[in-house]
């Protein structure tokens, strides 16, 4: 009984071995720009579009990577999609977004202008259903352009602390697919956490629940409103 186990264990891990090393390569890796975080704010009448990337060419010397392993690049361009072709023309590798953990949403964009840019989420073959959205107290670059402290991959230790705010209580966790079916439910208003870094902080926190009347920014709700929020 214990063989049969340890032998169905061994089996599954070289699967996925051969599965994952099949699928996405050392050798495709470098030919693709691994998208890990974005940020859209608005600039005057353009979008600004923060991407966070991997690099994938760095080497520490050490068995496990240490240290901040991505790469920003900003670029302004009249929307998300014309930004995102722009930018890989400047990369010349196509932009691989499997692996991105979050989409950003300054507050100038989600105040006036996130209607006539809810569309690229909605439809673009960019984004994952399962990707965390959030809404930053600023700018969203401030968001992506985090260090927390240094870590591997900033977007991914964003992401965990949105995760856990959700299952602490302390706020709520919001997916692109959730975020479609509130867009398109007349019912329903928009809602999503929001991050915010101070000038001198390396690490975002929590700052409350965007409410949305329709597809505007409504209002953020402070520490006791966002318990109530989350009770409801």
């Amino acid at each position: 009984m214990h063989l049969s186990k340890g032998f169905n264990a061994v089996i599954a891990v070289v699967t996925a071995f051969i599965l994952f090393t099949g699928g996405l390569n050392t050798s495709y890796l470098k030919d693709l720009v691994v998208v890990e975080g974005v940020g859209i704010d608005k600039s005057d009448k353009e979008i600004n579009l923060t991407v966070q990337t991997l690099n994938v060419g760095i080497n520490n010397g050490a068995e496990i990577p240490k240290g901040n392993m991505t790469i920003n690049t900003e670029q302004k361009s009249k929307t998300i999609s014309e930004a995102i072709s722009d930018m890989s023309k400047g990369m010349s590798k196509r932009m691989f977004f499997g692996q991105n953990k979050i989409i950003a949403i300054g507050k100038d964009l989600a105040e006036s202008d996130f209607a006539s840019h809810i569309d690229y989420i909605m439809r673009s073959s960019d984004t994952r259903a399962d990707v965390a959205v959030c809404l930053s107290a600023n700018d969203a670059n401030s968001i992506i352009d985090s260090k927390e402290n240094d870590t591997t991959v900033p977007c991914e230790n964003i992401l965990y602390l949105i995760n856990s705010n959700e299952k602490a209580g302390l706020s709520c966790y919001v997916k692109t697919n959730d975020l479609i079916n509130m867009y398109a439910d007349k019912t329903t208003d928009i809602y999503m956490p929001v991050l915010e870094r101070k000038k001198d902080e390396k690490s975002v926190s929590a700052k409350g629940i965007a409410l949305f009347n329709g597809d505007r920014l409504a209002y953020i709700t402070n520490d006791n409103e966002t318990t109530g929020f989350v009770i409801m």
